[in-house]
């Protein structure tokens, strides 16, 4: 049960920073959450890398998939706190504002999917690795490993964290119960996320796709894991 709620307390810190827009809060949140709430084995507040570590061998499938509904879950009731103290922004429900699919999405795609192979290969190097597991700095290097890879991709908005990206889209859902017009808005947000949300499972098979080869880059880099 401890893990489970370190899990979800970290995953909620990471969101909340997510979802204010501040890359380095994010990145900061994400090292002290490893610092301080991370337990052996760890989920590492991500899906993908939860996947990423249960590969490596670094944790049983059974906490893996406990770690992906914690997550999840997590990451929703970071999004309802921070849509109800946010407040709703209508700008995006405009005839002419951008859809749920950006125009450039196969850059979208491609930033998720190399942001995430580079995310999960850091983070299985300073966690899993026989060299680094246990290292007291192992959290600050994941974290800004974090910062680097959110700024470098900022153009395409980049998550590489499949609970943030839906905690991004239940955002503007549930921050719709603060309209002025409650009545207009939570419907019009309702269709945007019925939208949003196919959308959001191509980017998580991206995000997917790209923690399976971090998982190979970190066995192909680190030779001395690969009999573990």
């Amino acid at each position: 049960m401890g893990r489970i709620l370190s899990e979800a307390l970290g995953v909620f810190l990471l969101v909340l920073a997510s979802l204010m827009g501040n890359h380095l809060a994010a990145a900061l949140a994400f090292a002290v959450a490893l610092a301080c709430l991370a337990s052996a084995p760890t989920g590492a507040f991500n899906p993908a890398l939860t996947l990423a570590l249960a590969a490596r061998g670094r944790l049983r499938w059974k906490w893996a998939l406990a770690f992906v509904a914690t997550q999840l879950a997590a990451a929703l009731l970071a999004a309802t706190f921070t849509g109800l103290m946010a407040g709703h922004d209508a700008s995006h429900l405009a005839p002419d504002a951008a859809g749920a699919i950006p125009p450039a999405w196969f850059a979208t795609l491609a930033a998720e999917a190399v942001g995430t192979a580079a995310l999960s290969l850091a983070v299985l190097s300073v966690l899993a690795s026989r060299r680094t597991a246990g290292s007291v700095t192992a959290p600050l290097v994941a974290g800004f490993a974090l910062f680097a890879l959110l700024e470098t991709f900022r153009t395409w908005t980049a998550f590489m964290n499949p609970a943030v990206l839906l905690a991004w889209g239940f955002h503007d859902l549930v921050s719709s119960l603060r309209a002025d017009s409650v009545a207009s808005a939570l419907p019009a947000e309702a269709v945007r996320f019925g939208a949003f949300l196919p959308w959001a499972l191509v980017v998580g098979l991206a995000q997917l796709g790209g923690a399976v080869a971090g998982w190979v880059l970190f066995r192909l880099t680190h030779p001395e894991d690969r009999a573990s």
